[in-house]
C-alpha cells in the first residue's frame, strides 16, 4: 500500500514542468527506521533528497507527531493518500513538506520551492475498500438478505429498517 501511494505521488511530481523525482531508497524491510523511503527531486541544477514518511491518511490529530519527527529528520516529507485541508494548513505553517496522489504538493527547502494546491482527491482511489463490509454496511446487506423486496424500496425506508443513515444505504 505504501509503495503504491509513493509511486502515485512520484508520478504526479514528475508531471510538473522541469522537475524530476525518483526513489533513491525504499525501506520496505526495516520497521525501526523513522522514514519509509528517500526521494530525490531535481530541478535544473538544484537537487534535494527528502526522507518520506508514507501514510494512508493524515488528519490534524497526527500533526504533532509529525512535528516531533521533523525535529529528528530535517528533510522530512509526508506522503499520504489523503491529507485533510486543516492538516495541510498546519503542515505548511510548520514548514513540513507534503504531497498526495491528487497532486497537492508543498516542498520548501533552501534550494527548491514547490507549492501546488487545490487538486481534489479522486474518491475512487480513496475508497478502494468495499463499504458493504463495514458494521453499518452489514446491517444494510442483512436487511436485503432477509427482505429481498427492499431492493425496490426508498433509501429512507431501508435506512430506518437497518438503523443506518440514508448515505450508508446510497453507498451500498
Amino acid at each position: 500500500m505504501k509503495k503504491e501511494i509513493l509511486n502515485k505521488v512520484i508520478s504526479k511530481i514528475n508531471k510538473l514542468q522541469n522537475i524530476l523525482c525518483s526513489v533513491v531508497d525504499a525501506n520496505e524491510s526495516s520497521k525501526d527506521k523513522l522514514y519509509d523511503a528517500i526521494i530525490k527531486i531535481e530541478t535544473g541544477s538544484q537537487k534535494v533528497k527528502l526522507k518520506a514518511d508514507v501514510k494512508s491518511k493524515i488528519v490534524p490529530a497526527q500533526v504533532p507527531k509529525l512535528i516531533d519527527l521533523k525535529k529528528e529528520i530535517d528533510t522530512l516529507i509526508v506522503i499520504a493518500n489523503y491529507i485533510t485541508p486543516k492538516a495541510k494548513e498546519i503542515l505548511k505553517e510548520k514548514q513540513i513538506a507534503y504531497a498526495d496522489p491528487a497532486g497537492n504538493i508543498f516542498i520548501s527547502t533552501n534550494s527548491i520551492y514547490i507549492y501546488v494546491e487545490g487538486k481534489a482527491p479522486q474518491l475512487d482511489e480513496l475508497e478502494s475498500k468495499s463499504r458493504a463490509f463495514t458494521p453499518a454496511g452489514l446491517k444494510v446487506v442483512f436487511q436485503f438478505l432477509i427482505n429481498p423486496e427492499f431492493l425496490n424500496y426508498p433509501y429512507r425506508f431501508i435506512g430506518e429498517r437497518a438503523t443506518v443513515t440514508i448515505r450508508t444505504v446510497e453507498r451500498q
